[in-house]
């Protein structure tokens, strides 16, 4: 079956985007808005901020083990890191962290933000018995508390490329640090996933892991008619975001239907790929089908009721057919293999109900 590229919208000349988040966040007026817009999903912006530094470029990472018991990694930032021993202690400074550790049977023994506290109970990764790791105080964004770090003794600290790249020099002799890349695909996801298996000893659970996603992946592209088209929205309104066609959500629906994104600039920074956008430049799109993002918990209803009566909206042709859905942001985003695997049985039975009804799959291969 042929593979749908993702429908593109020319943007219009209209405010600039194209500004940096690192830069928003040093503004006090931007950080009382990034906090209206994010207010639930704080631990989000950890994963998502991409550097304005052209320096901070991102390689493929790699990791060997040289001689019986030492490993040598290069991570997403060039940067070589040594462990004399599998990590068995990590602190996660991000929730791609803390999808890995899930596929790998590992829990974190440190977190930062109680939001990412609420990430790991959900169901499909350590659900709400699992026991909560120390939280990390944090002084901003992307300021962990660095003593608490240390005084964990974590074996391996586990931050993002372009968004603790600071934090890793402030403990540079003190802790072993590792950088992840923020994947735009699933072949990214499952890079990330191997790499932290070497780092880990969980080689077998990593196969294992991607093969489950790659099986569930498969078997929805077979049965999928690849006919209907797929808009992300991270909410609040009206400072709404949606998925370009690099966010990792995105970019593997485009393997079972049609996820639509509007064209961008290269220096459009987004929020793990996605742009802030319009309810005007929504019409132009006009899915088949909206999922609407909102935080740890199922509330989109703030996003619908807000354009409750307008014609915009009403005319869109997924409200006028009433396939407007909402979820977790655990679910929709996709963050990891683990979380991809969710995302897909989340959506599917609601983009195709009469080919997945019931979510008989996603019940059948959680």
């Amino acid at each position: 079956m042929t593979k749908k590229k993702a429908t593109v919208v020319k943007e219009k000349k209209q405010t600039d985007i194209s500004f940096c988040w690192v830069k928003l966040a040093l503004s006090q007026t931007y950080r009382k808005m990034i906090s209206a817009v994010f207010r639930g999903v704080s631990a989000l912006v950890l994963t998502t901020i991409i550097s304005c530094s052209p320096s901070q470029k991102t390689t493929t990472p790699t990791t060997k083990t040289i001689t019986e018991g030492i490993i040598t990694a290069t991570d997403a930032s060039n940067t070589q890191i040594t462990l004399e021993k599998p990590a068995e202690r990590i602190v996660c400074l991000d929730i791609l962290c803390i999808d890995i550790l899930a596929e790998l049977g590992i829990k974190p023994i440190g977190v930062v933000g109680k939001d990412m506290i609420s990430w790991i109970q959900e169901p499909h990764l350590f659900g709400k018995l699992a026991e909560k790791p120390d939280l990390i105080g944090s002084t901003g964004m992307l300021e962990p508390n660095l003593e608490q770090i240390v005084q964990l003794k974590p074996d391996l600290v586990i931050g993002i490329n372009g968004a603790h790249n600071k934090t890793r020099e402030a403990l540079k002799g003190v802790v072993t640090f590792y950088l992840l890349s923020v994947p735009q695909n699933y072949s990214g996801a499952i890079a990330n996933l191997k790499n932290i298996a070497e780092l880990t000893d969980k080689t077998a659970e990593a196969e294992t892991a991607a093969k489950k996603f790659l099986d569930k992946l498969a078997t929805y592209k077979e049965k999928s008619p690849q006919n209907q088209t797929v808009l992300f929205i991270h909410r609040p309104p009206p400072n709404f975001f949606v998925a370009t066609d690099k966010a990792l959500n995105c970019a593997t629906i485009n393997e079972v239907a049609n996820c639509l994104s509007a064209e961008y600039s290269s220096d459009a920074v987004a929020l793990i790929n996605y742009l802030p956008f319009s309810l005007e430049r929504l019409v132009e799109l006009d899915p088949d089908v909206i999922f609407i993002s909102s935080g740890i918990v199922d509330n989109y209803e703030i996003f619908v009721n807000y354009y409750q009566d307008n014609p915009l909206w009403d005319n869109l042709r997924a409200v006028k057919n009433k396939r407007v859905y909402g979820a977790s942001t655990s679910r929709l985003f996709g963050i990891g293999t683990r979380g991809l695997s969710q995302m897909l049985n989340q959506t599917m039975p609601k983009v195709y109900p009469s080919v997945f009804p019931d979510s008989q799959l996603s019940q059948s291969q959680n």
